[in-house]
């Protein structure tokens, strides 16, 4: 389960990628221009690091949240997409989980599947909450949760949002999400093998 850049991480852990190698490529992507933005960017990175059968490998068991808007007496109304017919399909659900209004390419909105689209974690941030836990697999096993709030150590940093990081903050704060769940695992006695749903619930930092 994902929302926002937690999208990102869902099908990243899902498709067993690998985080030095997927970190070296966001350090070696070319820098932001007038003609390339922030969504440009991470479109190219994700579209060098997914497999090509990345779809196959998330339909149905990666579940991303996104936020779709209506005309209508409750205009926002959160979604979740888990079957997904490609690997472009599966970028552009990303993409549109971790679309913040004008700043990731300069539109308010993002169409995804015909439904006009912002930020996944949008409903999140209103109130103040994570994923909800009872729609975690109706509690039948064991949730991972990473939720930026609950990381003490991140939170004392005061990273800037909505602002890109240069390479020494990025790769900090690499290596603090990498400590903070292993953390976790040991808390909750979970092996690294076993077999565990992970929950990424997090807001976008935007690294280039």
């Amino acid at each position: 389960y994902g929302a926002s850049a937690g999208s990102i991480s869902s099908v990243i852990a899902a498709c067993g990628i690998n985080l030095e190698l997927a970190m070296k490529l966001v350090l070696n992507l070319p820098k932001k221009t007038r003609h390339l933005s922030h969504g440009n960017l991470i479109e190219l990175w994700l579209s060098q690091i997914l497999p090509e059968d990345c779809h196959i490998r998330c339909s149905n068991r990666v579940h991303i949240s996104i936020t779709t808007i209506t005309l209508s007496f409750l205009p926002l109304h959160r979604k979740v997409v888990s079957v997904f017919d490609s690997k472009q399909d599966v970028i552009d659900a990303c993409l549109t989980s971790s679309h913040i209004p004008f700043f990731l390419d300069g539109k308010f909105s993002r169409t995804f599947h015909g439904d006009t689209c912002v930020d996944g974690s949008f409903l999140f941030f209103l109130h103040n909450t994570p994923w909800p836990k009872a729609e975690l697999l109706n509690g039948k096993q064991r949730a991972l949760m990473f939720y930026h709030r609950n990381d003490k150590r991140l939170m004392k940093r005061n990273f800037p949002v909505l602002q890109v990081l240069d390479q020494e903050a990025t790769t900090v704060m690499f290596n603090m999400g990498y400590q903070y769940g292993l953390c976790l695992l040991q808390e909750r006695k979970i092996e690294t093998n076993e077999t565990h749903q992970v929950v990424a619930n997090v807001f976008i930092f935007f690294t280039c």
